[in-house]
């Protein structure tokens, strides 16, 4: 041993080690020799230490099997570990005072076997202390037999508790029961029916253990204690079903909760339940609990010497049978009871937790974005994972018809960094448990002050699917808003055009019809005249079969609708709702003078209710308006609302128009704003169609969508539009894959020519199109690339310079070609739409285009495979170069010139054909 912390060692005399087995000689067991272990440094004298040690182990292990069976066995009843008497053995008696009780071995050699008999013996079970009772089953004597002809070895006893045998409470013929059970170790257990003391009773009293050499047998000792662990459980079992024969024939239904299991088999070696089905239509939960089995055994890692025992071994587990095999907190339930022997608090515990673990089974077994977790008898944990994103919560049941529900996130000694905080949580369960309340007629508790409590739901057995499922759909919902926001921020180079994700304040929510839990929202669109539209996750209360609820009024209107609450009280549907605020028209001043003497025929205007809608401007009016206001571009359609300073009645307006010479008027563009209202309800036709069913809604499916909307003019969100399903009065036969829509900015603003230097940015559409239903995969559909250069600049020259370019796409490519190559190497001669589409020319426009390029498509087939190519803007090139460096399959193009170029002009990055890569 070293003499100083510095681990020099002693120069003493303990420089070597020895090993001893009583009754063999060193010299006769090869290995079994003295070794030094002194080296240059305490590290070297370690190692030297270990070879020694291990060779000295393999050694006493070949020693230890010259050592006869019985020899074995009789130091394992003394010791519970490796003896070695006398050999041959003639005879052998011990009295020993082992656990604080005087007990007595003895033994005797039979025949040239040999064969060795003994037993154990204590004068009576009164002296035994408690713990000790509980760890040994068996009276006084405990006989033992070891044959070492045969290998095996037996103990044999009566058991403390006689265990009394039954079948749905009655007595079951003798074939039914089984004899024998394989234990864990190994082992045989076999049992004996006898009489009991009541007429016609049957009860397992006498046991016997067997054990081969092979066997685990050293393990007899943990075998007794499940053995008196499960003799202990079935009295208590048959307690229990004593006390609800008794209630029963009583008329009375008494409060415990492990009367609803009634128990339907009771023999030595398993227990057996049946929970009714708390929902009609529902099977019934049958349960057991076992001994040791072998089947459940947690496999350890073999050695030299054979295989070791589990860390720990479970005396008694608890199997399932029905309607299933397994349940998730089963072994939780197991170790439950072999640390508390109580069996009405397993039973407690079943019943209270078997509604929500069966819910949380049939939920991950649905929809495998899920995952759940056992955190104990009684709690679970449940986690939605998607796109490396995780919103999960921990569900714990505190009592009959209660459970406590608590956002994962929001715990730090156990949540996963990427797990993201739920907003608002605990007053969606709040609400949850409110509505529980009435439903149930209890007192419905005003909200509390403090947000940091945990919430309760109480709900009536047999209806806690209704609001898990509301919470299912709560999280799921959320995660459509967060994995949107999170891809549409990240992708959106303007802070000015990403949307804002943002829950609201929600508190007591009980009396309201609606409730939005969390809102993702968009800045006003320029392109749409200003609108405003957003993504809510919201509630709203089931209404009667008169009543009907329109999903899409936006929030100023909502006061208007009352409750609707159908007769009865039901859990709120949970649902993801698209709305829009109406575009505005925008405003601007014209200034013109004219004489009043000449008819004003120039500008030829019609009444229309407040306003007066400009028909007809004629060259000369147009070029004088445009003289005295450069900043104006007026158009037909058009409204004059304001004639100097009168508004609010057409025939005043045109009077004032008629009668002055010098007009201070305000114009209203209404035209573009009725274009931006026939765009918004091709997206709330589209939303209303894919947010119908939220538990299939993914983010995959609603963020390309939404990225329309950065569409820089309004001609552009016209045409992207045009692709939203269903494609009304276009096709039948095909449709666009959704989750493929790119739109985006290709690069930095450049000169347009002609247009005094006023910087342009070229924007790229681009989207793949199938048969319809055909599932052909995104590699193998039509890709159809559309290109245009729009100005850019922020002053209203560059919105004049919008409103005066025709709208239409600078290029359009199918398959990566041009679409006048397509044409010319795809389709026949003969083919109308070859003919269509040859006329084409630039700016091009999918509104006119759309349907001879579908007819085209299907007379071309099936498209060629190609990678997946989907266009990224400058800062996303950048940031996808840093990150993939030189990694195999992920190539970034180089950057290409505005003009000029050919079919390589396509700015792309090649990758698996995944949600997650995008």
């Amino acid at each position: 041993r070293p003499a100083t912390a510095s681990g020099e060692p002693a120069a003493g005399p303990v420089v070597s080690w020895w090993a001893r087995l009583d009754e063999v000689e060193a010299d006769e067991v090869e290995g079994l020799q003295p070794f030094g272990f002194m080296g240059s440094s305490v590290g070297e004298g370690i190692a030297e230490l270990r070879r020694g040690v291990g060779g000295l182990m393999v050694a006493a292990e070949r020693a230890a099997e010259r050592v006869p069976l019985g020899a074995q066995v009789l130091g394992s009843l003394v010791n519970r570990s490796l003896a070695t008497v006398p050999v041959p053995l003639v005879g052998i008696e011990s009295v020993g005072a082992r656990r604080t009780f005087p007990w007595r071995l003895s033994a005797r050699i039979l025949g040239e076997g040999p064969t060795l008999e003994g037993e154990i013996s204590w004068p009576s079970d009164a002296e035994l202390p408690a713990p000790l009772r509980r760890s040994v089953p068996l009276v006084s004597p405990i006989r033992f037999v070891a044959d070492e002809a045969a290998g095996t070895w037996s103990l044999r006893g009566a058991l403390r508790q006689p265990v009394a045998v039954q079948s749905e409470g009655k007595v079951p013929e003798e074939e039914e029961v089984d004899s024998e059970f394989q234990l864990e170790s190994g082992g045989l257990l076999r049992t004996e029916l006898i009489d009991g003391s009541l007429p016609g009773q049957r009860v397992a009293r006498d046991v016997c253990l067997e054990y081969t050499s092979t066997d685990l047998w050293r393990q007899w000792l943990d075998d007794l204690h499940a053995i008196a662990l499960f003799t202990d459980l079935a009295s208590q079992a048959l307690g229990i079903a004593r006390e609800t024969a008794i209630r029963s024939r009583m008329g009375h239904s008494g409060p415990s909760l492990e009367l609803c299991c009634s128990l339907v088999l009771c023999c030595p070696f398993r227990l057996r339940w049946r929970l009714p089905a708390l929902v009609q239509g529902g099977e019934d939960e049958v349960f057991e609990v076992v001994l040791q089995d072998p089947q459940l055994a947690t496999p350890s890692t073999g050695s030299a010497s054979g295989p070791r025992r589990a860390e720990r071994t479970l005396p008694c587990t608890f199997q399932w049978i029905a309607p299933r095999p397994k349940f998730l907190l089963s072994s939780d339930l197991s170790c439950l009871l072999c640390d508390t022997f109580d069996v009405a608090d397993a039973l407690r515990k079943i019943v209270t937790s078997v509604e929500l673990v069966r819910l949380a089974e049939d939920l991950v077994q649905r929809d495998r974005t899920w995952s759940v977790l056992g955190l104990g008898a009684s709690s679970l944990s449940l986690g939605f994972k998607e796109a490396d994103t995780v919103l999960g919560v921990e569900l714990e049941v505190h009592g009959p018809g209660q459970i406590k529900c608590c956002c994962s996130s929001q715990k730090g000694s156990r949540g996963d960094p990427r797990m993201i905080v739920l907003p608002n949580f605990q007053a969606f369960i709040r609400f949850l448990a409110r509505r529980a309340a009435l439903e149930i007629g209890g007192k419905v508790e005003a909200p509390s002050g403090s947000h940091e409590e945990v919430p309760t739901l109480t709900f009536r057995p047999g209806t806690l699917s209704s609001y898990l499922n509301a919470l299912w759909d709560f999280i799921r919902s959320y995660h459509v808003l967060w994995g949107t926001y999170l891809l549409t921020t990240t992708r959106e180079s303007d802070h000015s055009r990403r949307p804002r994700l943002r829950p609201p304040l929600v508190k007591d929510v009980a009396d309201q019809s609606r409730v939005a839990w969390a809102v993702l929202e968009w800045p006003p669109l320029p392109a749409l005249s200003g609108a405003g539209c957003a993504l809510e996750l919201q509630s709203r209360p089931r209404r009667g079969r008169a009543g009907t609820l329109d999903v899409l009024e936006p929030p100023h209107k909502r006061a208007r609708s009352g409750p609707g609450l159908s007769e009865g009280v039901s859990v709120p549907d949970l649902l993801l709702a698209w709305y829009s605020e109406p575009p505005l028209a925008v405003e601007y001043e014209v200034v013109l003078s004219r004489d009043p003497r000449e008819e004003l025929t120039a500008l030829r205007v019609r009444k229309s209710g407040a306003a007066l809608v400009i028909e007809v401007i004629d060259e000369p009016i147009r070029a004088e308006l445009s003289r005295r206001n450069p900043d104006a571009f007026t158009v037909e359609g058009d409204e004059i609302v304001e004639v100097n300073g009168v508004r609010g009645n057409a025939q005043h307006l045109y009077e004032e128009l008629r009668k002055r010479s010098s007009l201070k008027m305000r114009w209203r563009r209404r035209v573009e704003a009725e274009r931006a209202e026939r765009v918004l309800s091709m997206f709330e036709d589209f939303f209303k169609r894919e947010l119908a069913d939220v538990q299939s809604v993914r983010v995959s499916s609603v963020q390309p969508v939404l990225s329309l909307l950065a569409a820089p003019v309004l001609w552009m969100c016209e045409e992207v539009a045009q692709l939203l399903l269903p494609l009304h009065g276009v096709t039948t036969t095909w449709e666009p894959l959704v989750g493929a829509f790119e739109l985006g900015s290709l690069g930095v603003p450049i000169a347009a020519p002609g247009s005094d230097g006023e910087p342009e940015e070229r924007w790229q559409f681009q989207f793949a199109i199938v048969p319809l239903g055909s599932g052909v995969p995104l590699s193998a559909a039509h890709q159809v690339t559309c290109r245009a250069s729009v100005p850019c600049g922020a002053g209203t020259a560059s919105a004049i310079a919008q409103r005066r370019r025709p709208a239409g796409w600078d290029r359009l490519l199918i398959n990566g070609s041009e679409l006048a190559h397509w044409v010319v190497d795809t389709l026949p001669e003969a083919s109308a739409a070859r003919r269509s589409l040859a006329e084409a020319q630039a700016p091009f426009l999918l509104l006119t285009l759309l349907r001879p390029l579908l007819e085209a498509l299907g007379e071309a087939g099936t498209a060629p495979e190609h990678p997946v190519t989907l266009a990224l803007p400058e800062h996303l090139k950048e940031r996808r170069a840093t990150l993939s460096g030189a990694a195999a399959g992920a190539v970034v193009a180089p950057d290409v010139g505005a003009e000029d170029q050919g079919e390589d002009d396509l700015s792309s990055w090649e990758g698996e054909e995944d949600d997650d890569d995008v």
